[in-house]
């Protein structure tokens, strides 16, 4: 609001007053000033023109409920954001009714403040506006005089520093202590918002101490060929995963002292670098997050880090999640993607999980685990989530493929499970082995399968004609297999040989002689039950021999 008022350095000289006296008091109207230019060049001298002047906030619309509303019963919304405050010079003491409204000087980039903060205020073309915080002491976080402007009633003062949502740790700071403003460097353009989150337009900066005085990062390397955007939230959130609590009470020793970004002890941050390999290095501290030794990730990408520099984004935060709600999620990299966690790595698919690569490596230092058709919730857990006690998805004895050592599974034109040490396919009561015609399983040298009974099947050698033997008990030793259908076929054959002859005995009727044949040799009443008695025992082998024969239920 433009006012008059009294230069610091000049004092009353006794002069008679003038009729017109509202040095501080009431709106200056073009009449008013030009008056006051009328009371002469002399007078005029003790005064100074402000065109805006600093304004208590007594109201904020920050919610729909306070909102006023028109004849209609529609509401205001056009209000949202504004305030309504009392200048502390022009306006002093004036009644909170009287109070005028002020709107959002920048629509555009509007800074909520809160009530019994100073803001600076002005009018244009008709219209009342406030600007941004008055920053004083150089607090970001709130900056709280109530009564700067004078008249207040007993239930505004109960209300102070009382807010719907917005907390002051320190009634006598009027802010929160632990929420500092950004280490200024030359050259850089910083945005501070009120909880402990900003964004920084930088560089790398020369001097490595005076970068690293508020416990941040280091980032050394040049200034103009080396801009950097430095996006963090959360001020020094993260202090306690690497024991660094300490942090905060030192500075609690300097209330006014800025901080540095600190991509470790910072909530969640977002870090986008440029300049040369060496220049603009981010430590991050890779502790809390990568898995044991990360061997495998050293070799193949050379145990790459943010620690490198140069042109990188970095970001940092207790969680990460992307998300696609339509489309795919594509990443490219010319040089390699690289993985490391200290739980598991999971990809859960629908429709399909597909690699196509010339080359393919699976390690596993204690198990080798392939597991189709089986809920994880069928599995019975064991061991438990480091930080929330969560089941271990898998347990150790559901494995279907082991590493032994020397194991391993071979794709190619065929499909074979080869190994180059004695190894034995385990199956349980109800498992089979099943194979479209054709198909075969090729053992080489020595292999087997066997059964809780120790006894196996043998199949190899290095004979181009592969002999099959089994061996169960000790007093039998180890016998050569046969064709159980050719076998059971030619036995077949032998007891309708032995049935036919027993037929041919009971037909008989005598021997031929030379005075004529001999009366009956076998129709008697003794021989014919001891045949048919032989051909029944006869017949009977043959069942067992089909019994012999063991089908797949």
């Amino acid at each position: 609001m433009a006012y008059f008022g009294r230069r610091s350095d000049q004092k009353y000289s006794g002069r008679k007053r003038k009729p017109y006296n509202k040095d501080t008091g009431g709106l200056q109207t073009g009449g008013a000033v030009a008056n006051r230019m009328s009371q002469g060049k002399d007078n005029l001298q003790d005064y100074e023109f402000y065109e805006i002047e600093l304004a208590e906030v007594m109201f904020v619309y920050d919610n729909p409920e306070k909102l006023p509303k028109y004849e209609d019963g529609t509401k205001s919304w056009e209000l949202m954001g504004s305030i309504k405050a009392r200048p502390v010079n022009s306006q002093k003491n004036l009644p909170l009714d009287a109070c005028k409204i002020y709107l959002p000087f920048v629509a555009n980039q509007t800074h909520v403040p809160l009530r019994g903060e100073l803001v600076v205020v002005s009018k244009y073309n008709g219209v009342f506006y406030y600007q941004p915080i008055s920053m004083h002491p150089q607090s970001v976080n709130a900056n709280i005089y109530p009564g700067t402007s004078g008249l207040r009633s007993a239930n505004q003062a109960k209300e102070d520093f009382l807010y719907d949502h917005f907390e002051i740790p320190d009634d006598e700071s009027g802010n929160d202590p632990d929420i500092r403003r950004l280490m200024p460097h030359e050259g850089d353009i910083t945005f501070e918002g009120r909880f402990g989150q900003s964004i920084r337009f930088g560089s790398a900066i020369k001097d490595d101490n005076k970068a690293n005085e508020g416990g941040g990062t280091k980032r050394p390397g040049g200034i103009q060929n080396t801009p950097n955007i430095m996006i963090r939230s959360g001020q020094l959130h993260s202090t306690g995963i690497f024991n660094k609590d300490n942090v905060k009470e030192t500075l609690k020793n300097e209330p006014l002292k800025p901080v540095e970004e600190d991509i470790n002890l910072d909530g969640s941050s977002l870090y986008l670098t440029s300049g040369k390999k060496g220049e603009q290095k981010i430590n991050l501290d890779l502790k809390p997050s990568n898995s044991k030794d990360h061997e495998l990730m050293n070799k193949v990408h050379r145990n790459k880090q943010p620690k490198d520099g140069g042109e990188q984004i970095i970001l940092n935060s207790d969680r990460i999640t992307f998300n696609s709600k339509k489309d795919e999620i594509l990443g490219f990299s010319a040089l390699g993607i690289g993985w490391s966690t200290k739980w598991s790595f999971t990809i859960d698919a629908d429709k399909q999980f597909a690699v196509s690569t010339p080359k393919i490596r699976l390690y596993a230092e204690e198990e080798f685990q392939m597991i189709t058709g089986t809920s994880a919730k069928e599995l019975a857990p064991k061991g438990g989530h480091p930080d929330t006690g969560d089941p271990a998805p898998f347990p150790s004895s559901e494995v279907l493929m082991q590493d032994a050592g020397a194991s391993g599974l071979q794709m190619g034109e065929t499909v074979m499970l080869s190994s180059h040490a004695p190894s034995h396919l385990k199956l349980d009561k109800d498992a089979h082995l099943e194979s479209e015609p054709g198909a075969f399983v090729h053992c080489a040298d020595c292999a087997g399968m066997y059964s809780d009974k120790e006894s196996y099947l043998k199949v190899g050698g290095k004979q181009e004609d592969l002999t099959a033997s089994v061996s169960s008990r000790e007093d039998l030793g180890e016998q050569t297999l046969v064709g159980g259908e050719q076998l059971t076929e030619t036995v077949d054959k032998l007891i309708d040989t032995l049935i036919d002859l027993g037929d041919k005995i009971l037909g008989l009727t005598g021997i031929a002689t030379a005075v004529g044949p001999t009366g009956p040799i076998s129709s008697g009443p003794t021989n014919v039950p001891t045949i048919e008695q032989w051909k029944a025992s006869v017949e009977a082998v043959r069942s067992e021999v089909c019994d012999c024969l063991l089908k797949p239920k």
